[in-house]
């Protein structure tokens, strides 16, 4: 087979699959019309930022050894309630620091890759 891939935004990927027989002029060019038709009928996707305190306890969530006492654990450490961390879209900045610090300890880890 001929597999021709093209980047047609960030966010989509088109893949093509001719027969090896086909020329590969051919296939670009068919490639190029599909593209042209494709790129009027994608959906536009704007990325939509989440809270970091969100994504730090999704991050925690994910890779905690004891998902289900997690968060206990985190509210120990950090003195945040656990209803606060129920709601983290709420946690003022400073909180946000000592819970990332908290996560951090937890985990183990130097940084988190959010």
């Amino acid at each position: 087979v001929l597999l021709l891939v093209r980047e047609i935004r960030n966010d989509f990927v088109v893949t093509c699959v001719f027969d090896h027989r086909v020329s590969l002029g051919m296939a670009r060019l068919h490639l190029k019309r599909l593209l042209v038709q494709l790129e009027e009928s994608l959906p536009s996707i704007e990325v939509e930022e989440r809270p970091r305190a969100i994504r730090i306890i999704e991050f925690l969530s994910r890779y905690a050894p004891d998902a289900h006492a997690v968060l206990k654990r985190v509210s120990l450490r950090s003195g945040i309630s656990l209803d606060n961390l129920r709601n983290p879209e709420e946690l003022p900045p400073d909180q946000v620091e000592v819970l990332e610090g908290s996560v951090k300890d937890i985990l183990g880890l130097e940084t988190l890759t959010l």
